[in-house]
């Protein structure tokens, strides 16, 4: 095989890649913002390195003709797994202890398929409204692994065949492979945002820069000009940290607007060879060393936050500065005790390491299986689970059940359909109701359909909810834009007597949106239109977790009542406020459920008689309170 020159100014990019990355997940604030909104660039960054070492290895072995499959992914196994299950080892007795039942079974579940690299697809489709938080998911990391692997499955065959058959024609292919990617980014970030982040066809462009830079420079080609080699690094680091600095939660990513890191990348790579003030610093000790246990700081970091978030979920900026300290000893301690030893043939023989890789896999395996298989380990919870739900989501299935009035009435990036968002929807609804309730809105709107359909019965009742999207003018995906434009069209076909209106609204940013409503969708409509104010909100660990917690604290008793996030409050007395500035009838669900300072925890005795089941949701028992609390504000437009 013929050897890769070592570069250490790669391991300082790696640095930057990482340290992105972990600040970005550490979501630390500056002035009141989010510090270093654009980390995740810092997974794009390391994709280009990696298709730029993985494929020079392969090249450069192809062209020896010592190429093995079986010696390739051997030494991916020897790179890859040994850190990654120890970390997975590392998170089950705190799963076991810190995670409830519902993000139990969810975490079971992606350390599964981590284990068979295909965590982005489960992501993926598991990427939905009603999935835990991102942050609260210890794996949620591991998508762009699985992406890597995917990528390395099928990657060297084509190397081999472009070598075997078409050698000259090699650039071209890898180029065009690159540029079919691209463009599929480009189009799914406007319609699928979620597929183009998860999904290797658009995110195989990322790795294919690299490989192409491996090919070129297998192919003997070289830039000449010093004044390129002198500028070009330089601005490639601006590409990099501009990008890092820059880009938002709202930015389209991948597309072409990725291009900036990705290119800034590639002139890194390949202008960083020679000497200059940008390779030197990428290459001097600090930025090695750091680059050296990368893969290590990003298998820790995340299941380090979010196993921190789930026992404290507000948590102070020094307590990051320890989750950070805390990744950066066990990163160490697994570079230099189980990752760096199980690459070394001499220190870890194949006969050693595959069974104990094997048994570890097996123990890993049978473990979570058996988690996932008992509803997150549920029975950690009898007694409690005897007096609240804690699955009610899975058992319920609201989506075809108690939440929508008809299949296609509550979309979701899943069920959508091509033409008319809801014509599914509207082919079930009855053609000649005696009352029009329409009901606009995301999932906060859809928690008074089992309410209304007991009250007013489900002919009357006119449902268009669209996933995560607020009824507003402002979209944050093309999804939200198709699905609420849809619906707000939908109101002079349909000549509703009343709109009621809902979103999981946040204090400024929605509601200056709304204003935008009533002066233009919802004009002629102010006198016909109710508010459905923000429902009580228990912060991101939910209001089973909280339970939970005071059940323990106050042994076997349920509170009454609790204390909700304060948002909840604010955001009622503001709204309300704004209603009457609007002219527009408001349904104040804290009012029904809550005193000054507190708010119901349940309506019922019963298991799922519980207020909401998770952060912001109501059960449909509580559903049902509502609007009966809140039946005659309905009358007065219905009769």
């Amino acid at each position: 095989m013929l050897s890769i020159k070592y570069r250490p100014e790669i391991d300082g990019l790696r640095a930057i890649a990482v340290m992105a990355v972990i600040l970005y997940h550490a979501k630390f604030m500056l002035h009141g913002k989010y510090f270093l909104k654009g980390g995740y660039i810092g997974v794009d960054i390391f994709f280009v390195i990696s298709g730029y070492l993985i494929t020079s290895i392969i090249l450069n072995e192809i062209k020896s003709g010592t190429f093995s499959y079986l010696k390739f992914y051997e030494r991916r196994a020897r790179r890859i797994l040994p850190p990654l299950f120890t970390v997975m080892l590392a998170s089950i007795p705190l799963a076991y202890v810190f995670m409830m039942p519902k993000s139990m079974k969810e975490y079971s579940a992606s350390v599964l398929s981590s284990l068979f690299f295909d965590s982005n697809i489960w992501f993926w489709r598991e990427d939905s409204y009603w999935a835990e938080p991102s942050a609260l998911k210890p794996f949620l990391h591991t998508w762009s692994l699985s992406i890597e692997e995917q990528f390395y499955f099928l990657f060297p065959a084509i190397l081999i065949l472009l070598w075997k058959y078409g050698r000259k024609y090699a650039t071209h292919s890898i180029t065009a492979l690159f540029l079919l990617s691209l463009l599929a980014a480009q189009i799914y970030c406007r319609k699928y945002a979620s597929a183009a982040f998860y999904l290797l066809p658009m995110r195989g462009w990322e790795l294919l820069a690299g490989a192409l830079l491996a090919n070129l420079e297998m192919n003997g080609f070289k830039t000449q000009s010093k004044l390129l080699h002198a500028i070009m690094p330089a601005i490639g680091l601006i590409l990099v940290i501009g990008s890092i600095i820059y880009f938002t939660a709202k930015t389209r990513h991948p597309s072409f607007i990725t291009l900036l890191p990705v290119i800034g990348t590639m002139l890194l790579i390949w202008f960083g060879k020679q000497k200059g003030w940008v390779s030197s610093i990428l290459a001097s000790r600090l930025f090695v060393c750091v680059g050296l246990i990368s893969y290590e700081l990003y298998l820790w970091h995340f299941p380090i936050f979010a196993f921190s978030k789930i026992h404290q979920p507000d948590s102070a900026e020094y307590e990051k500065i320890i989750w950070i300290i805390l990744t950066f000893a066990l990163a160490i301690a697994t570079y230099y005790l189980i990752g760096k030893p199980a690459r070394k043939t001499s220190i870890s023989p194949a006969r050693k390491f595959f069974p104990i890789l094997t048994s570890v896999f097996l123990c890993l395996l049978m473990t979570e299986v058996y988690f996932y298989q008992t509803n997150g380990a549920e029975f950690r919870f009898a007694r409690f689970s005897k007096i609240v739900e804690m699955n009610y989501w899975d058992e319920k299935k609201p989506y075809y059940n108690e939440f929508s009035t008809h299949p296609g009435c509550w979309l979701s990036e899943r069920n959508i359909t091509p033409g008319h968002p809801f014509q599914l929807c509207q082919s079930r609804e009855a053609l000649n109701p005696t009352k029009r309730i329409m009901v606009i809105g995301d999932s906060n709107a859809a928690s008074l359909i089992p309410g209304l359909v007991k009250h007013f019965g489900k002919n009357n009742i006119v449902q268009r909810v669209v996933d995560g999207c607020l009824p507003a003018r402002k979209f944050a995906t093309n999804f939200c834009k198709k699905g609420i434009t849809a619906a707000f069209n939908d109101i002079n076909k349909i000549h509703p007597d009343v709109i009621i209106i809902g979103g999981f609204y946040l204090l400024d940013e929605h509601l200056q949106q709304m204003q935008f409503l009533f002066d233009h969708e919802l004009k002629d409509y102010r006198n016909k239109t109710i508010i459905l104010g923000p429902l009580p909100r228990w912060g991101i660990e939910g209001l089973p977790a909280k339970l939970m917690k005071a059940y323990n604290l106050y042994p076997y008793k349920i509170p009454e009542m609790l204390a909700p996030s304060p948002e909840t409050f604010t955001l009622d007395k503001h709204l309300a406020e704004l209603a009457k500035t609007w002219g527009v009838a408001y349904l104040s669900p804290v009012k029904t459920f809550c005193s000054e300072t507190k708010c119901l925890v349940r309506v019922g005795t019963k298991r799922d008689e519980i207020v909401t089941w998770d952060f912001a949701h109501l059960t449909h028992h509580a559903s049902y309170v509502l609007v009966e609390k809140n039946a005659d504000l309905i009358r007065k437009f219905v009769g």
